[in-house]
């Protein structure tokens, strides 16, 4: 998520649990990793940030991520 937040505006996890509804302990175990969100939370978490989640993947999908078989 913190690669997400760096490209729109700065919310503070706060902020952006008031925005999803959750509480600010998922948006901080989501930031370091202590958990995975699931698609449905992806995607809402990059609404609430103004980006759209079909953008990001695409984004992802293209990076050189040293991954080839």
């Amino acid at each position: 998520m913190r690669s997400l937040s760096a490209s729109s505006p700065r919310v503070t996890q706060v902020e952006l649990s008031g925005l999803l509804g959750k509480p600010q302990s998922f948006v901080s175990k989501v930031e370091r990793g202590e958990r995975r969100p699931e698609v449905i939370e992806f995607c809402q978490v990059a609404e609430a940030l103004g980006l759209k989640p079909a953008e990001i993947l695409q984004e992802f999908l293209h990076l050189d991520l040293g991954w080839s078989s």
